[in-house]
């Protein structure tokens, strides 16, 4: 249970600020989008309502269809024990940094991979963006579930889909499935009916999903906008030399937006 503590520690050293001083993030998606949607939801819960639709955005809009919203994610409990949503964010957000932490321990049994993975600018960003956090923590966990057990591959995937934010739940079975095929892929079919299992556990959020993306007007705008600022395959080698490829608040950076839209090339 040491890794256990260990976490607990850094996390106390690493958002000392936001546990001891009171300080919250106050920014972006989360300020715009997520907290907004939490107090909603528990809002209309407490009413005893089924927040199915959000009269408040447009003329009104599907709540739980979006996908994003992880309207049906667990961890949304923190914002019925927190009266405060600044304070439940920043429970979320160091829970699931200690959920990643632990999960990459649990799959590499080296503390020093879990501290890079948790601690690593990405997972710093997404502090941004709590479904996008929420997915990322998962990771870790998805990759050792497929490999020790299945049944707990199944739910996991699926909380990882309930959990927000779509896209990197595709990169994670992206890279999940070519690294399985690359180490010899065995029990196939067993393997492959963990994966329809998932889908059809998770299908109370992607249906809705689904028929309300056909919706959307990003739709009709096609490939050219999926990889509108797009990470350029030339910026990867900022993986290897981050201090020569520009400054981003400065404009001269070679990947401007790669985390936000995704890179539309080879790899995805």
């Amino acid at each position: 249970m040491r890794f256990f503590l260990i976490g607990a520690i850094l996390a106390g050293i690493f958002f000392f600020k936001q546990i001891f001083l009171g300080e919250v993030w106050y920014c972006c998606d989360n300020l715009l989008i997520n907290i907004p949607a939490r107090v909603f939801q528990t809002e209309e819960l407490r009413k005893g309502t089924i927040p199915l639709d959000n009269p408040y955005i447009f003329s009104g809009t599907p709540f739980l269809a979006d996908i994003n919203l992880a309207a049906l994610y667990p961890g949304n409990i923190l914002f019925f024990l927190f009266r405060n949503p600044f304070r439940a964010l920043t429970a979320s957000i160091i829970f699931h940094f200690f959920i990643a932490f632990v999960g990459m321990y649990v799959l590499t049994r080296n503390f020093v991979s879990a501290i890079v993975y948790t601690f690593s600018g990405t997972m710093v960003t997404y502090t941004n963006n709590l479904p996008m956090l929420q997915v990322a923590s998962l990771l870790p966990w998805v990759f050792w579930a497929w490999r020790h057990h299945l049944a707990l591959f199944v739910v996991i995937s699926a909380l990882q889909i309930i959990a927000g934010h779509v896209q990197f739940t595709y990169y994670t079975w992206t890279l999940l499935l070519a690294w399985w095929i690359t180490f010899r892929p065995k029990r196939v079919w067993v393997r492959a009916g963990a994966l329809l299992l998932v889908a059809a556990i998770s299908a109370v959020q992607l249906v809705p999903f689904f028929l309300f993306a056909r919706e959307s007007t990003r739709v009709a705008f096609g490939y050219e906008y999926a990889v509108f600022d797009s990470l350029n395959p030339l910026a990867i080698i900022r993986l290897l030399v981050p201090w020569n490829v520009g400054i981003l608040n400065q404009g001269t950076a070679g990947a401007m937006g790669g985390s936000v839209y995704g890179y539309g090339g080879v790899l995805p």
